[in-house]
Formats: C-alpha cells, structure tokens, sequence
C-alpha cells in the first residue's frame, strides 16, 4: 500500500492499512519518504538525482516475500494519483505480480507544477533521468504482471496528460461497458462529473475482490470486474451527493439573513438554518 499526495499535514501516514482487515493477507504499508526527505506534497516515491526510493521498496518487498514463502503472483501493489506511480513502477520492478493504480499518474513531468517543483529539489532532468523514473508507459512490455489501471476520462488532468498517453501507445480493445484490455492491462475508464473526480478510489473490499479477478485467466473476468465496479461507481455517486448536501447545508447553516423573512424562528435578526430544504421552503413562501 503506497500513500498518495496532497496531504496538508507533517505526521505520518498510511492509506489503506484498513485491508488488512478484509484481506487475510499481509500487508505492508510504505509512506512516500519524500515528504519529511524534501517536504514534498506530492513526490512520487522519486528518492534522490542518483537513488530510487521505488528499487529499495523492491529490496524490501522481495525480503518479505522471501521470508515468508511468498510468490510473486501472489503480490498485489496498491497505490492513487502519485502512490499510484510508485505502485506501477514497483510492480514492474518485481514481475509477475498484480497492480491496482487508481487515477495514477504515469508521466510525472506531465504533472504541471508539482512535477516541476519535484524536479528542483532533487535537481534533475525528468525526461533524461538515468534511472528511467518520469515515464512508466513502457509497462505494456511487461507481460507477467497484471495492471488495472483507473481513470475518469472527464479529469482533464488525469486522462489527457496521464492515461490517454498510455491508451493511444496500447491501443487496448473494449471488453465490457468501460473497459477495455491488451495483454496485460486492463483500463476502467468512467466517464463522470463528481465533485472529486480524482479522489474517487476503490474501497478496501473492493480491491480485495479486484485482486482475486485479476488472477484469472478467463474472459469472464471482465463481466465480473465491470459490475464491481458498477458498484463502486453508485457509491462514488452516494459519496459524491452527500458531499454536496453537506457543503450546502454548512453553507446555509452559517449564512445570516436580514430581517426581511419575519418567520418566529429568526432571532435578532438572524438565522441559522439547519438545513438547505428548510432555507429553500422560506424563500419559496416569501416570493410566492
């Protein structure tokens, strides 16, 4: 499990540790060193100009693995947005296992300014990188492990700087309602207008059951990955009206109004509404 970026705070962290719980499996968390290395937000597992964080996370999965008698394909690397780099880059490194990357982004200087700002710090050229960092489309070659990679085409930034790049160089052909496949790759591309577009991931559940799928070799896989995922997105939907009810509501909850709605339930002059519905039925009555 590889965090992702964005975080506003300096204590550490690890996403999705609750798998655990759900999976049986052993799972093992890495946050991004580039946070307390170089105080970087977003910072894809990069390490430094002549050392990579993500070949001596290979180092340390490959020692649990080889402790606890565990098989390649039998490794599942998980990661979003810049942990879903690192979960692609890892999965590389190691071969012959299964990767689960949601909204990840595949070619960091296409990033915009946090690539730029990275790039900085560690004082290096990401498209001539020796240690072949910036540009992870080349996992197409990659035959042995499996990656399912998400994406909602409507982000701007994730589709057309990330994963279109990918889709146009594999060409992958559709297998169900939004996926589509060559070889090795599986795409989920949805297509919606969330308030988080790129925050939407898969719960914990959800990537357990992934993982089982992407195991088989079957072509009905796909039909069972499509309606897991029609799952997902209802609940991507219920999260996503749920934001925006809730941000209304505090909106309208702290919002003053005049005296010009003369209603009992105002006092000194001022409301503080406890819900839109209510607001939106006083408002209605006044003009009416």
């Amino acid at each position: 499990m590889l965090s992702s970026g964005g975080r506003t705070v300096s204590d550490t962290r690890f996403d999705r540790w609750s798998i655990y719980g759900y999976s049986g499996a052993n799972v093992l968390c890495v946050e991004d060193p580039m946070y307390k290395l170089y105080r970087l937000t977003t910072g894809w597992y990069f390490g430094t100009k002549d050392y990579s964080a993500v070949n001596e996370l290979k180092y340390i999965a490959e020692k649990v693995m080889t402790d606890l008698n565990i098989e390649n394909c039998n490794v599942c690397t998980i990661g979003s947005s810049c942990g879903g780099f690192a979960a692609v880059k890892l999965a590389n490194l190691i071969g012959g296992c299964n990767c689960i990357a949601m909204n990840p982004q595949l070619v960091i200087s296409n990033w915009g300014k946090p690539a730029i700002r990275m790039a900085k710090v560690v004082e290096v050229e990401l498209e001539q990188d020796p240690l072949n960092r910036n540009d992870l489309t080349y996992i197409n070659e990659d035959k042995d492990t499996k990656y399912f990679l998400m994406c909602n085409t409507n982000h701007r930034r994730d589709w057309r700087t990330q994963i279109k790049v990918l889709f146009d160089k594999v060409s992958p052909v559709k297998v169900a309602d939004n996926l589509f496949a060559r070889n090795n790759i599986t795409l989920y591309l949805s297509s919606n207008r969330y308030t988080r577009p790129h925050t939407n991931v898969i719960n914990s559940f959800g990537l357990v059951l992934l993982n089982k799928l992407l195991k088989q070799s079957n072509s009905d896989k796909y039909d069972a990955i499509q309606s897991l995922m029609n799952t997902q997105e209802k609940e991507w939907l219920f999260a996503d009206n749920y934001l925006q009810q809730t941000s209304w509501n505090e909106f309208m909850i702290n919002a003053c109004f005049a005296n010009y709605f003369l209603t009992p339930i105002f006092e000194n002059n001022k409301i503080r509404l406890k819900s839109l519905r209510k607001t939106l039925k006083i408002i209605v009555k006044k003009i009416i």
